[in-house]
């Protein structure tokens, strides 16, 4: 099973790439993938948002109960500042079945949770909420840092899958978008396109 591609210290096996075929759940190392793309798309832009995202396995520090010492120096290793950023975003393997994005929102003030079958943010947003004040109070050194004013935003009318296994790609589109400063104008009828684009997209980052 050779390496499609090799990078962000992740290896995309075209085994594993095979979960973008139709009718397959995405795996951690295409969504991390993914996301490292989507960072490195934010970092070269000269304008727009600044963008940060987290792989899958950083909520999963909080399965039991949030310590944030699990996640520490997460923020340190990847040299982001996280209350400089305007938005960051967490895939979430939400009861190791289902995709969904969690995302810091410090331009609205918001905590956001977006799922593709409309459910509900299962804690990760007061755990996200305590990060940020933990961060704050480390890094940034604003002890007390206030969310009085921050809100949890779970919207229902974000676009909905019609199966049970594209909610992968959906997550990743919704990060896509969302770090673009785009509305959320897709539909379940985008998803085959979206698959061969995510494909291509790790295609050109292939090992020579």
């Amino acid at each position: 099973d050779g390496i499609l591609c090799s990078r962000f210290n992740i290896n995309v096996t075209y085994r594993l790439a095979l979960c973008l075929q139709p009718g397959r759940w995405l795996n951690d190392e295409v969504v991390n993938f993914y996301m490292e793309l989507l960072g490195e798309r934010s970092r070269r832009r000269e304008e727009g948002l600044k963008c940060h995202f987290f792989n899958s396995f950083f909520v999963d520090k909080f399965k039991v109960s949030y310590e944030y010492e699990h996640v520490q120096r997460w923020s340190k290793r990847a040299r982001v500042r996280i209350l400089k950023m305007d938005k960051v975003f967490f895939p979430v393997n939400a009861n190791q079945g289902h995709w969904c994005l969690a995302v810091i929102n410090f331009i609205d003030k918001r905590f956001e949770y977006y799922d593709s079958v409309g459910g509900g943010d299962r804690g990760v947003l007061g755990q996200l909420r305590r990060y940020v004040q933990d961060e704050a109070n480390q890094y940034s050194k604003q002890p007390g840092y206030d969310l009085s004013e921050w809100d949890d935003y779970t919207p229902h009318d974000v676009p909905q899958q019609d199966n049970g296994n594209d909610c992968g790609v959906f997550m990743c589109k919704f990060a896509d978008y969302l770090s673009g400063n785009l509305e959320l104008r897709f539909e379940a009828g985008d998803m085959p396109y979206f698959r061969d684009r995510m494909a291509l997209e790790l295609e050109a980052q292939a090992v020579a």
